[in-house]
C-alpha cells in the first residue's frame, strides 16, 4: 500500500504514535523500540480488527519520524 494514501487512512493511529514518540524523548524509561510497542499494543488493546499490519506500519512510520525530527531539533 502506498505510504501517502495510508497515511490519510490512520490519523488517529499517527497522531498517537507521534505522541508517543515525544514521551519517549521527554523521559526515556524503555528502550525505543520495546516502548514503541507498548505504545501501540496500549493504543489496539480491545479492539477487534482482523490484521493490525497497516496501523502498525503506520504507527512505526509516524513515531521514527517524530522521533528523527528531534534529533534534528525539529521538535521539542
Amino acid at each position: 500500500m502506498n505510504h501517502l494514501i495510508q497515511s490519510k487512512h490512520y490519523p488517529t493511529v499517527e497522531d498517537a504514535a507521534r505522541h508517543a514518540a515525544r514521551l519517549w524523548c521527554q523521559s526515556p524509561v524503555a528502550t525505543l523500540c520495546d516502548f514503541r510497542d507498548n505504545r501501540f499494543n496500549a493504543l489496539t488493546c480491545g479492539q477487534f480488527f482482523h490484521d493490525f499490519s497497516y496501523r502498525k506500519e503506520a504507527f512505526n512510520n509516524a513515531f521514527a519520524k517524530e522521533i528523527s525530527l528531534f534529533i534534528a531539533g525539529g521538535t521539542k
